[in-house]
């Protein structure tokens, strides 16, 4: 198509947007064979761009296993990492992996390094039924 063609060329020039819109023609087969390690390709080089969205699929691949191995640790560090630049899709899903598995209180992060990194998780342990309080800080030269 002619969308997908213009997507292309900005995906060339380093649009991050246009470079998740490629991975979504992958993901849903729009006028391309359907191919999750294209789709995957593409979201990962639009996460690296910083896109919300490209950070957002690349957390949803983590999640379900899709074209990689499933990871919930690193589909929450994507959807967190979305979240941050506002992507709301990326809020509700950790909003429901959190309702699963984790329980995070609070995230403050900031795009700054030269800043403090806070993350306050608030973890609970089904089988103990007990909740862990962990605070990380980080610190950034």
């Amino acid at each position: 198509s002619k969308a997908f063609e213009y997507f292309k060329k900005s995906a060339k020039h380093g649009n991050s947007d246009a470079t998740d819109c490629l991975g979504v023609y992958y993901l849903k087969g729009w006028g391309v064979e359907q191919n999750d390690s294209k789709a995957f390709k593409y979201f990962k080089k639009s996460a690296k761009l910083g896109s919300s969205y490209g950070l957002f699929h690349v957390g949803l691949f983590y999640e379900e296993g899709r074209g990689v191995k499933k990871n919930k640790s690193k589909a929450i560090e994507y959807y967190s990492k979305s979240a941050n630049l506002g992507n709301e899709e990326a809020k509700a899903s950790l909003k429901r992996l959190n309702k699963s598995h984790w329980n995070w209180i609070q995230l403050y992060k900031t795009l700054n390094p030269k800043h403090l990194s806070l993350v306050n998780i608030f973890w609970i342990n089904k089988k103990r039924r007990e909740k862990t309080w962990i605070q990380i800080g980080f610190f950034y030269n």
